[in-house]
């Protein structure tokens, strides 16, 4: 049978309009995918993206923070997920520095966040900025400014936030009455306090309630902490066991930290009072008094067997979720390190206030400015907005939820409610009891030698480590340190 011309012609020209279209279509479709990236994870260039993004969107590069601590991270990535949704025209882009060569490749073992600062002061010595965020926690400022050898560099490179608008009203008022909050940054405030934390005495709650260790989360002395370490010495009798009551790493002497808070209480330190110009003999005595204290604990076996057992920090941060040991002091920010490293032991973790001669009207903490904007970075501007929409109370209370630590900018009300875990009870309490009496760790020691500090820290700090390994006792570390003083108001030691 022969088939119709016409018929013929008309499925002739349908199917080339068909493929025409189908053509056309395809041309569509790959054009707009060379426009838009997707990816949910780290790429190959080390780039965390969260969502699709246009080539013609301004894009924010960050230098981040938090890898692999749990919470932290989560609130990070999540911000920067919503700021990219609320903001299409934008899009933040977060380089943690754990995958960057450049970075790893300027790291000093001897010296916390070598290859951040090593990095960003290269930066800026080239003037070849890429990075519009820059990690600015811990000594990172004060390194950098060594490393150009300008320790002023901040007022030249960084955005002054006091000048952004919306920036005061956003942040605790503590923040910008104590000024130690901004001493990392040498009184310059470059970034939101998102991040905030208190310095804890951790312990693990399932281990306790086996000694039958009544610990008290609050108003803990100095006399309750003593008689916690020979509840546990004899319950390492008993069993046969070797757990230590309060473990030292080899690297990071925590145990100065609850001597500030032991001596601080002795002198009845006030949250507003101003760093001593000299070494009192109010201070002299309060000195022994808390060295003799730290001897105690030794003598009672707290640190175990140290320092031979000691290890690196970054080793031993799983001691007290394994049993190794009952107690643990660092900032509150401890519970995220310990949820990536085992999320169902961590709910045995506790926190507890420091111990303290006498009961005091403030609290060791502190409020962190963790990012900063480099003014000549390419995306300043939006970087800026960035940082202020994590200056949100949204932010605020989000921060709160997910690092289990306070913050230092202004959340909800109802984030200062009763519910919530341990951790987040634990600090609401603290909020409640302190309000904005939270002073910073003060690793100067200034609270104690006054301005001849930088004279003496080092023999202090090798003091304090002598006394917990047995090799000085606590009077010979005194007289040492007063030695570098010429002062009538010498106080003798009572043998």
């Amino acid at each position: 049978m022969k088939s119709d011309p016409v018929q013929y012609k008309f499925h002739y020209y349908k199917w080339i309009v068909s493929s025409l279209v189908i053509i056309f279509l395809s041309i569509l479709f790959l054009s707009s995918c060379g426009q838009y990236e997707t990816s949910s994870t780290i790429s190959d260039t080390n780039t965390l993206k969260f969502s699709h993004r246009s080539a013609g969107k301004d894009t924010i590069k960050m230098i981040g923070h938090w890898k692999d601590e749990g919470g932290r991270q989560i609130f990070l990535e999540q911000i920067v997920k919503e700021f990219n949704f609320l903001n299409q025209d934008l899009h933040v882009e977060i380089y943690y520095p754990e995958d960057m060569p450049e970075i790893q490749s300027l790291i000093d073992l001897s010296e916390r966040h070598s290859g951040r600062m090593r990095y960003i002061a290269g930066m800026i010595r080239s003037n070849r900025i890429e990075y519009d965020i820059v990690p600015m926690m811990g000594s990172i400022y004060r390194r950098v400014g060594v490393q150009l050898e300008d320790p002023a560099w901040g007022k030249r490179h960084l955005v002054d936030f006091l000048k952004v608008s919306g920036y005061i009203e956003a942040q605790k008022p503590t923040v910008f009455k104590n000024l130690i909050h901004c001493n990392n940054t040498m009184g310059n405030y470059v970034g939101p306090f998102i991040e905030g934390s208190y310095h804890t005495l951790h312990y693990n709650s399932s281990l306790a309630k086996k000694m039958n260790l009544d610990i008290k989360q609050f108003d803990m002395t100095m006399d309750d902490m003593v008689r916690y370490v020979d509840q546990i010495q004899q319950y390492n009798k008993d069993h046969g066991t070797q757990i230590v009551p309060l473990y030292e790493s080899s690297d990071w002497l925590t145990i100065l930290i609850c001597f500030e808070q032991l001596f601080k209480s002795e002198i009845e330190f006030s949250g507003s009072q101003s760093i001593p110009r000299s070494f009192s003999a109010r201070n002299q005595r309060a000195f022994l008094k808390t060295l003799r204290a730290i001897q105690t604990l030794y003598q009672k076996g707290a640190f175990g067997r140290y320092p031979e057992d000691a290890v690196p920090w970054g080793e031993a941060t799983g001691y007290p979720l394994n049993d190794r040991c009952i107690f643990y002091i660092n900032g509150s920010w401890m519970y995220n390190i310990w949820e990536d490293i085992d999320s169902e032991k961590v709910i045995n973790m506790r926190p507890a206030e420091l111990p303290v001669f006498k009961a005091c009207d403030y609290y060791l903490g502190l409020y962190v400015m963790d990012f900063a904007v480099l003014k000549n970075s390419p995306n300043s501007d939006k970087a800026i907005e960035f940082l202020m929409f994590m200056s949100s109370k949204d932010a605020s209370s989000d921060w709160t939820r997910y690092a289990k630590s306070p913050s230092g900018v202004i959340g909800h009300l109802e984030s200062a409610g009763l519910g919530g875990d341990a951790y987040e009870r634990f600090n609401n309490a603290l909020d409640r009891k302190y309000g904005e009496r939270i002073i910073q760790h003060d690793n100067n020691y200034e609270y104690v030698f006054g301005n001849k500090q930088s004279e003496v820290t080092n023999a202090f700090t090798d003091g304090i480590r002598s006394i917990i390994s047995g090799t000085k006792s606590a009077n010979q570390v005194y007289e040492e340190i007063l030695a570098y003083f010429q002062t009538e108001n010498e106080v003798e030691p009572e043998i």
